[in-house]
Formats: structure tokens, C-alpha cells, sequence
């Protein structure tokens, strides 16, 4: 068995889902958004991955995947 932690997804594991908007957002809408958040992220002292992580946590927030 893995290392991993029991929580987290097997990463071999093969799921099919459908992602669908959440919010009355549309997919240019939610990247539009995503990246005006990631830009607070820009400056001197933001590091990339600081970004990136912006990027993708708003990414999550405004998308979910459907169970179903």
C-alpha cells in the first residue's frame, strides 16, 4: 500500500466526472476571475507559486465536480 494519506485520492485511480459551473459563472467568467484574484498575488515580494496557488484555489471555489 502507499504512503499517502488515507483522504487523498489515489492517483491511479481513473474517475470520470463532469465539471459544471457553480455561481452563475461560465467557464471565461471564472477564469477572468481567477486570474484578477491571482493578480493580487503580483509584486515585488509574491513568488510564483504563491500565483499559482491563487490561481488554482479560486479555480476550486468557483468550479466543482459533479458526484453524480
Amino acid at each position: 500500500m502507499s504512503d499517502l494519506p488515507e483522504y487523498l485520492p489515489d492517483p491511479n485511480a481513473v474517475e470520470e466526472t463532469e465539471s459544471e459551473p457553480v455561481q452563475g459563472f461560465s467557464e471565461p467568467q471564472a477564469k477572468r476571475r481567477c486570474k484578477e484574484i491571482a493578480k493580487q498575488y503580483d509584486g515585488r515580494n509574491a513568488r510564483v507559486e504563491h500565483r499559482a496557488r491563487a490561481w488554482w484555489d479560486c479555480l476550486f471555489e468557483v468550479w466543482r465536480v459533479d458526484d453524480d
